[in-house]
């Protein structure tokens, strides 16, 4: 597929996963704009980390507004919609039950609502999560398993996820879900996650901390892999095969979020020795998941590029640079 000037939306533009597609699409030629909640939101996102802030055009407003997307959408007319925006924190979503609901839920069916009212668009990649199957004792997840809720996160995305599949049968809507597995690297400035929290521990010489007990088991696929995923979904869903269809990506491997820790520790040559267990259980949290990407590999020809190691040090080495170049700057300020 040539992504020469096609007219791209992204929703949630300016978070982790949506201001990398936005700058991968730029580097192939597309016409980038983009939906972001908070206007000043755009000078400390993705998109100022990777310098593509004006090469972006943002429209900034609540998706769960119908009017406000309305507006938007029929401003920009775009051919293809990357739909990323919500409430992405599962411990936020779980403390505001509502707006999560508001955002993930009304937020989906407002913008495939519009699309099959109002546009004419080649494709639209709606971003589910591995989330969405719940608690699952068989493992790895597989496309065909039931889509459960618990958490809030969990039920927000499941249900967007089912609601996608529905106008996609019934409204003919071009489009696919993505299950990804817990997605890191370069570019991650939410904290609360626990990679980057890990990597800024060791960086800054203090013991990491674990919330929980550790033992919660996590697949986790490395951002550039992510990426990949989502383009070639989009350009597999050109061909018109796959409609309406969800696709897993993740390594089909949990690991222990303690041995994840410990792993970043190594890998960063830190005096740090070890991290502090808290041992708070949180029972919104699923015990083991991963994902069976099988399907991606066959019909995408996907897979990871990268082993978890591999992604943690090029991980580790970006916020390393990231941390020194801030601190430099603040120096001059």
């Amino acid at each position: 597929m040539n992504w020469k000037d096609a007219k791209v939306t992204i929703s949630g533009v300016d978070g982790f996963i949506g201001s990398q597609i936005a700058r991968e699409l730029l580097g192939r030629g597309a016409q980038v704009s983009g939906i972001l909640h908070y206007p000043n939101e755009a000078g400390k996102s993705g998109l100022a980390i990777w310098g593509i802030e004006n090469s972006v055009k943002l429209y900034a407003g609540d998706i769960a507004n119908r009017d406000f997307l309305e507006s938007t959408l029929t401003d920009i007319n775009p051919t293809w919609i990357f739909h990323l925006a919500a409430q992405s924190i599962v411990t936020n979503a779980q403390l505001d039950p509502y707006r999560t609901f508001e955002t993930n839920i009304k937020g989906t069916y407002n913008l495939l609502y519009l699309a099959s009212t109002l546009l004419d668009v080649q494709g639209i990649i709606i971003a589910s999560s591995d989330k969405a199957y719940g608690k699952n004792p068989i493992l790895p997840y597989t496309e065909n398993m039931s889509l459960k809720g618990g958490s809030a996160y969990d039920t927000s995305k499941a249900c967007a996820d089912l609601i996608s599949s529905n106008y996609s049968v019934q409204f003919d809507l071009p489009l696919c879900i993505t299950r990804c597995a817990n997605v890191y690297g370069p570019g991650d400035l939410h904290f609360s996650r626990i990679v980057p929290d890990t990597i800024r521990s060791v960086i800054n010489g203090t013991r990491p901390i674990i919330k929980g007990h550790g033992l919660h088991e996590r697949d986790f696929i490395y951002i550039d892999d992510a990426v990949s995923g989502y383009l070639g979904l989009a350009e597999y869903l050109e061909q018109n095969r796959v409609k309406g269809e969800a696709f897993n990506f993740g390594t089909g491997n949990g690991i222990k979020i303690i041995e994840l820790v410990k792993m970043i520790i190594d890998i960063s040559n830190s005096n740090i020795k070890e991290a502090t267990i808290l041992g708070r259980d949180n029972i919104a949290e699923i015990m083991k998941q991963s994902v069976d990407a099988t399907k991606a590999h066959e019909y995408l020809g996907w897979k990871p590029r990268y082993s978890l190691r591999e992604g943690l040090k090029l991980s580790i080495d970006w916020y390393r640079d990231y941390f020194f170049n801030r601190s430099q700057s603040e120096k001059h300020l």
